[in-house]
């Protein structure tokens, strides 16, 4: 299983350099047809829609919330299951809670969440984005420092990371944080959208 693992994240990262070269050669395009002139529109449309869909890097303040398994050695209990290893559905539901509290853009140690992003578990590892992930697991979070802090403490998702730490000994922690920096999606893409209106 390790083999297939590693064997899968090196044609990931492979995978990876090619599509950031490829958004690299769009970004150069697209700035040649904008400076061909009366592109400012067309710009502030495209990052409209960038900053939607998670292509595009984002800065602001925010939450960053820590999972981590369980100190000592792993204990397999009823079903096989180690509850005091984070699973899939662990980082699945935190992520859906602050979704719910207002976030504006999220991601997991350091890979960015779309509406197409998987969050899977693979064997032994957690897949975000189809890239194994280690733990401690940091989900950071942008959005209004004035409200998203209790608006998440008020969620269901927050109640279920105090039941992690209570019952099972999973290490959380929930920190304010006054400015993270999220990079922009790898894997935005649409094979099913077609324009309103009754465009080709």
């Amino acid at each position: 299983v390790i083999a297939q693992v590693e064997q899968r994240r090196a044609l990931v990262e492979e995978r990876s350099r090619a599509i950031s070269e490829r958004q690299g050669e769009i970004a150069a395009l697209e700035a040649r047809i904008l400076g061909a002139g009366g592109g400012g529109q067309i710009q502030a449309e495209l990052d409209a829609l960038a900053l939607a869909s998670g292509a595009m890097p984002v800065q602001g303040p925010g939450l960053v919330i820590s999972l981590a398994d369980r100190p000592g050695e792993p204990q397999a209990e009823e079903g096989g299951i180690d509850q005091g290893r984070i699973q899939s559905r662990d980082l699945f539901i935190v992520v859906n809670a602050l979704w719910e509290s207002g976030a504006e853009a999220i991601a997991i140690n350091g890979q960015r969440l779309t509406v197409r992003s998987p969050i899977r578990f693979a064997g032994s590892a957690i897949l975000v984005n189809f890239r194994p992930l280690t733990p401690p697991y940091e989900v950071s979070a942008i959005g209004d420092p004035a409200r998203l802090p209790g608006r998440f403490a008020a969620t269901l998702g927050a109640s279920y990371l105090k039941s992690l730490s209570d019952n099972f000994g999973i290490v959380t922690s929930i920190e304010a944080a006054p400015e993270l920096t999220l990079p922009g999606a790898t894997r935005v893409n649409v094979d099913r959208a077609r324009p309103l209106g009754g465009a080709s």
